[in-house]
């Protein structure tokens, strides 16, 4: 029961930092700049708290990491229109579409990793390194591989020629390794090591999963 009621209170707290103060685009823009503007505050607030109550301590890491992640989303908030203005690019056509999504990766991982890094977190915790080039990089060229594929039977059934699609394929691949950087840094990278100290790791998966969907 107890395990219940820690995961059910991180998937609150998970989906008002992700959903609500992050990719909700429903909510009225001043209301989007409240809210992002004010949960880094109260989770700041959490992490001091955490680390000054002994009986919080345990949910310190926790609250960094919803801190961390919600810094990245505010400062992609802040900065990404005028980083796009300062060289005149509009989020219109595929290059805009890709460097749009660039910028607020950058950013968000900019974000995220000066909140961690002030925290205490390290690399390490945030799975920041090559890990075992020889198991993963099989299958992600097998699981890209089969996704190239897919992609260009769809877009030849859609009547694109070779060139459009060669001219394509550049912005394409900005916006694919922006987004899943930023994605694996943001869930992961912060959420599963926390997320594990608290439910074990079969549950902090699943957690961070349902989160990331």
């Amino acid at each position: 029961m107890k395990r219940s009621g820690t995961s059910l209170l991180l998937l609150v707290v998970g989906l008002l930092v992700y959903s609500v103060g992050g990719y909700q685009a429903s909510i009225p823009q001043g209301a989007r700049t409240v809210v992002k503007t004010a949960l880094p505050l109260l989770l700041l607030l959490a992490v001091w708290a955490c680390g000054r109550v002994e009986r919080f301590r345990p949910w310190k890491s926790t609250a960094l990491a919803f801190f961390a992640a919600s810094c990245g989303f505010l400062l992609a908030w802040v900065l990404s229109s005028h980083l796009l203005g300062l060289f005149g690019i509009t989020p219109d056509g595929l290059p805009g579409i890709a460097l749009t999504k660039l910028s607020e990766s950058i950013l968000i991982v900019a974000g995220v990793l000066a909140a961690a890094h002030a925290g205490g977190m390290r690399r390490a915790d945030l799975y920041l390194g090559l890990g075992r080039v020889s198991v993963w990089a099989p299958i992600g060229g097998a699981a890209f591989a089969v996704f190239l594929v897919i992609f260009l039977l769809l877009a030849t059934n859609q009547g694109r020629s070779p060139g459009e699609l060669a001219a394509a394929a550049p912005w394409i691949l900005v916006f694919i390794f922006a987004n899943a950087f930023m994605e694996e840094l943001h869930f992961r990278g912060l959420l599963l090591q926390p997320f594990e100290g608290r439910l074990g790791r079969g549950a902090a998966n699943l957690c961070v999963t349902v989160l990331f969907t």
